[in-house]
C-alpha cells in the first residue's frame, strides 16, 4: 500500500508538481527556482510527510512557528508548496 501510495505521489509531484487536489487548491510543490522536484526530493517529501503525524501532527503544524512557513516535509526535501495565482479569465 505504502508503495503504491509513493508511486501515486512521486508521478504528479515529479511531473506537473501537483496532485489532483493539489490542482484544485490551487498549490504546487517546486524547488525554490521554480522547477519540478526530482524523484529523491519525492522520496523525502513522502517519508517526512509520514513520520510528520506521528508526535501528534507536529511536523505539519510547524509551520505556523517557521520563518519561511514551511513543514517538516518541506525543510527536510529542500522543497516549498507555492500558491498559485487565481485565474482571471473567469467566465
Amino acid at each position: 500500500l505504502l508503495i503504491s501510495l509513493f508511486v501515486f505521489f512521486a508521478k504528479f509531484w515529479t511531473h506537473n508538481g501537483q496532485t489532483l487536489g493539489m490542482q484544485v487548491w490551487g498549490i504546487r510543490v517546486q524547488n525554490a527556482d521554480g522547477s519540478a522536484i526530482d524523484l529523491w526530493q519525492a522520496l523525502l517529501r513522502f517519508v517526512i510527510g509520514i513520520i510528520s503525524w506521528l508526535p501528534l501532527g507536529l511536523g505539519y503544524w510547524w509551520c505556523i512557528f517557521s520563518k519561511n512557513r514551511s513543514c517538516w516535509h518541506d525543510s527536510y526535501s529542500e522543497t516549498v508548496t507555492v500558491q498559485l495565482p487565481k485565474n482571471v479569465h473567469k467566465k
